[in-house]
């Protein structure tokens, strides 16, 4: 009886050791994870620009974050020169700050930035489908 019971004891611990270390293990590779999840998302960008172009300043936003800029070439040359001073910022509050004196407005789709005129309104698109000539 002594002998069985010091068995069942001495089983039980080794299982126990290697199932703690298991589920430190995979805390701590979850918790690394959702670090860097959430590293990823926070885009950060740091501009310094005294006068400049539309297109510079979304140069240098498409180096930092990878993030695409569409507008029409039109409202590059209209808006006039940007400028701008932010140091590690969040791309919205950067976006934000370069906007500011403009009539610009934006809106991040995907990994686009989409630049219009505040003052452009968009109508919803209503498609009018005709039935197949037959």
């Amino acid at each position: 009886m002594h002998l069985h019971a010091t068995i069942v004891l001495r089983a039980k611990e080794l299982f126990t050791k290697p199932l703690l270390i298991m589920k430190l293990t995979a805390i701590l590779l979850l918790a690394g994870t959702m670090q860097l999840s959430a590293a990823g998302f926070s885009q950060t960008v740091s501009l310094s620009a005294k006068n400049a172009s539309l297109e510079k300043v979304f140069r240098e936003i498409r180096k930092q974050t990878g993030y695409d800029c569409w507008y029409e070439s039109d409202l590059a040359r209209k808006s006039g020169p940007i400028t701008v001073q932010v140091k590690e910022v969040p791309l919205e509050q950067a976006l934000n700050a370069c906007f500011s004196n403009t009539q610009l407005t934006w809106r991040i789709i995907g990994k686009i930035i989409v630049v219009k005129n505040a003052n452009c309104r968009v109508l919803p698109c209503r498609k009018q489908w005709k039935k197949p000539f037959l």
